[in-house]
């Protein structure tokens, strides 16, 4: 029998105080005077402690029969005002109905194993908590609302058929055989977190030891980089074509050109017409003094991240933790031995299925279909307080 708080500690308007188990239904009688019960329906009566039968407060009362409820199990809810004397005294009054306060995560961790959610649900509700953008907030959603369950399922489903059916195949057939340091700034662009990283200036003659150390580890950075944007000051003194000139500086840069966006800045220093030769080439044009072309680069580099990352959607669920690009990684090379295997003449099919089923082990990881203790630990512990 657990209680908590639904929201973190501190004075508010109102304070949700949640109870879940088997003698929710107590805490509701010894602590009102409700005499009729009606699931999901709020009562106002005053609260009371089950000993002293003092008045705790006044505010609503609610009953959530399991299975209906979050939790699966008989829950109710007291929603009283917020301040922390208030609040507390409703805590001691259930501690004296001993019921003992939840952990965090502990609700959610118990609609999982009621079946009322999955891991990534679970995971999901997690995130939807933490979630400070837009962008993050619509993943979040998405996936607590079983966007990663319904596609991992499916493939769950792809890979059981296809045991299946070669199971049946071997069982019934008859063949059963500038800083120099790289800077770094978490911040948030058109929605996406990401790592926003200030890298050295890269040219062809370094002055020292120092700045050639400082390209040295620019040049780095870039390759490992999910995206780079590659700044050039409109100072530049040009003797080739623009074309030719960009294609030599992302070469000595040595990175992938399909994950480059080229900045040109400073064009308050160009006219119009050399401003539209660079725009010809796809470059952004902009000038931090002047604030030129910001929008531009902004709606550019929103573009660029929706490619990499996605638009998280129910129809594009993306991988949002890294526990399910792990599994996944497993996934695929347990089907790649697979495939590796029936390469071999006379191979045998009966040993080479254990692939397969480890693969499908793998993707029920992800949901929670096959777990156990010490991982779900690990997965609610982060959840706030209450929920």
């Amino acid at each position: 029998m657990d209680f908590r708080r639904l929201i973190r500690y501190g004075k508010c308007g109102v304070a949700v105080i949640r109870v879940s188990g088997p003698k929710a239904l107590v805490a509701l009688q010894k602590m009102t005077k409700i005499s009729s019960l009606k699931p999901r329906i709020a009562f106002l009566r005053k609260i009371c402690d089950p000993e002293t039968k003092e008045v705790l407060d006044k505010g609503l009362c609610l009953w959530f029969p399991g299975p209906n409820s979050f939790t699966g199990e008989d829950s109710a809810e007291f929603h009283v005002h917020g301040g922390p004397a208030v609040v507390t005294s409703v805590l001691n009054a259930l501690s004296k109905l001993r019921f003992h306060l939840a952990l965090p995560g502990e609700f959610t961790k118990r609609a999982f194993l009621n079946g009322k959610i999955d891991l990534t649900e679970a995971e999901g509700i997690g995130d939807l908590i933490e979630a400070e953008t837009e962008k993050q907030r619509k993943q979040a959603a998405n996936q607590a609302n079983g966007s990663l369950r319904h596609l991992y399922d499916s493939w769950h489903i792809v890979l059981l058929n296809v045991l299946a059916n070669l199971e049946a195949y071997i069982d019934f057939s008859e063949e059963h055989r500038t800083t120099r340091d790289v800077i770094e700034l978490t911040t948030n662009i058109c929605g996406y977190p990401m790592i926003l990283a200030d890298t050295a200036g890269i040219r062809n003659n370094p002055e020292n030891e120092i700045e050639v150390e400082g390209i040295r580890k620019a040049k780095k950075y870039s390759k490992e980089a999910d995206f780079v944007i590659c700044v050039i000051s409109a100072e530049n003194k040009i003797k080739t074509s623009l074309k030719t000139f960009l294609k030599q500086y992302k070469s000595y840069l040595e990175i992938d050109k399909k994950r480059v966006l080229t900045v040109l800045n400073k064009v308050d220093l160009l006219k119009e017409e050399e401003k539209e030769n660079w725009r010809k080439q796809n470059v952004v044009l902009i000038s931090c003094k002047t604030q030129e072309g910001l929008t531009e680069l902004t709606n550019a580099l929103g573009e660029c991240f929706k490619e990499i990352c996605g638009d998280p959607c129910k129809e594009n669920p993306v991988l949002s933790h890294a526990r399910y690009r792990n599994h996944l990684l497993h996934v695929s090379y347990s089907l790649e031995l697979y495939l590796q295997k029936t390469t071999v003449p006379n191979y045998d099919m009966a040993i080479s299925l254990q692939d397969i089923r480890n693969a499908a082990r793998e993707l029920g990881k992800i949901t929670g279909s096959i777990s156990n203790e010490e991982v779900l630990d690990i997965i609610f512990k982060n959840f706030c307080i209450g929920k």
